[in-house]
């Protein structure tokens, strides 16, 4: 097996998309998604990942998604 090694300053945890919707309780979505989140520890695991990697002194990087189309949910930009 092959080991990469990574240097911290040019590495990063990136997070795309952590939509409220999805996470956060009384989010549109929460309930519809919470089920498999709560069964694979979705929430456990992001509350012990970024702390953990902050602690090892890589960045994360949160990158929202920007609703461009009219037509989807939400309306306009």
């Amino acid at each position: 097996m092959i080991v990469a090694i990574y240097a911290v300053d040019r590495t990063a945890l990136l997070i795309v998309d952590p939509y409220n919707d999805f996470m956060s309780e009384g989010g549109e979505l929460y309930e519809a998604t919470r089920e498999t989140a709560e069964a694979v520890g979705f929430y456990d695991n992001m509350r012990k990942l970024v702390p953990a990697i902050r602690a090892a002194r890589i960045q994360v990087l949160i990158v929202p998604h920007h609703r461009w189309k009219a037509t989807t949910r939400g309306g306009s930009i």
